[in-house]
């Protein structure tokens, strides 16, 4: 099949989740996977159906995927999370051309990818057991607390508000584009808003959505009392510009690990403060206790567990 015909098809894939096309950037993502797998003219799947009946062939190219031998430099480490995304793009096309591939030829793409998320989840173990903590939870709480002895100004508020919700309510990355209303939004709008008059923060747009649905918190009164400076101030999000524009499009972790360093003497990242309270959680809390933490938190009690928890401390 020729390379067209494989961008065509990529073109056409949707995404399974939402059932809508493709955004640009990943149909460019799919067509470099394609061409990083080619040899010469000849694409990925051109090759498969070639040197069908070679088995040493085949497997040299699975291989040669596994480890991204298009790579420039051979010493630079092999992501093997990265070679899985590779391998499991292979096994669609295969999937979807218009080729009957042989069991034998699938098969071995099936037995590849089964090694390389072993050895992936694997490697992700060892992450989650040996990572260094970057701060720990008791202090971090205390480092809030003295931040909030300072004065507040229109400069801090900010820097202030986004520690104190992270102590609170430790979500992912989500904070940057929460509108800030004094009526609940129409259940059919997909956005993060906060209603000053019910003090309640809304949680409709972030990455577990479809698994947890919508979300209610009830914020604590200081939490309230800083949003009322920031409306004051004529905010429209709950952290924004002063100008009401979004910072870095909304994303704030690099806007938290800047400011770190000016509160914690060291630089810290959204994920550094959700493995703190994990960890710290998983060591003194009850499983009631990390069961309602994983709810605020928007993700299971297992991916606690197993994905953030962190044991030793820098």
């Amino acid at each position: 099949m020729d390379t067209n015909s494989l961008h065509n098809i990529i073109n056409n894939y949707k995404n399974k989740k939402t059932n809508e096309d493709l955004s640009n950037i990943t149909k460019k993502n799919y067509i470099k996977m394609l061409n990083d797998m080619g040899t010469g003219n000849e694409n990925i799947i051109e090759f498969l159906v070639n040197n069908e009946n070679d088995n040493d062939a085949i497997n040299e190219k699975f291989n040669f995927i596994k480890r991204q031998g298009w790579l420039k430099s051979n010493n630079k480490k092999v992501n093997q999370g990265r070679s899985l995304n590779y391998l499991v793009f292979l096994n669609q096309l295969v999937n979807n051309v218009d080729y009957e591939f042989s069991k034998r030829t699938k098969d071995k793409l099936t037995k590849h990818i089964k090694e390389i998320s072993v050895k992936n989840r694997e490697l992700k173990d060892d992450k989650s057991s040996f990572d260094e903590l970057k701060i720990d939870w008791t202090n971090y709480c205390q480092k809030v607390d003295e931040m909030n002895k300072l004065p507040i100004s229109k400069k801090n508020i900010n820097e202030i508000l986004l520690f104190n919700l992270y102590r609170h309510y430790p979500i992912r990355d989500d904070f940057g584009e929460i509108r800030l209303v004094d009526k609940d939004l129409d259940e059919n709008v997909n956005e993060n808003f906060y209603n000053f008059y019910s003090n309640i923060l809304h949680l409709r747009k972030y990455k577990t959505h479809k698994k947890y649905g919508n979300k209610k918190f009830l914020l604590n009164k200081y939490l309230e009392s800083l949003i009322n400076i920031q409306l004051e101030l004529g905010k429209e999000y709950l952290i924004c510009n002063d100008d009401n524009s979004l910072i870095k499009n909304g994303k704030l972790n690099k806007f938290l690990t800047r400011i770190s360093t000016k509160y914690f003497e060291k630089s810290l990242t959204i994920n550094d403060i959700r493995h703190s309270v994990i960890t710290h959680h998983s060591q003194f809390s009850s499983i009631k206790t990390r069961r309602n933490l994983a709810n605020i938190m928007l993700h299971s009690i297992e991916t606690a567990t197993f994905q953030y928890q962190l044991h030793e401390l820098s």
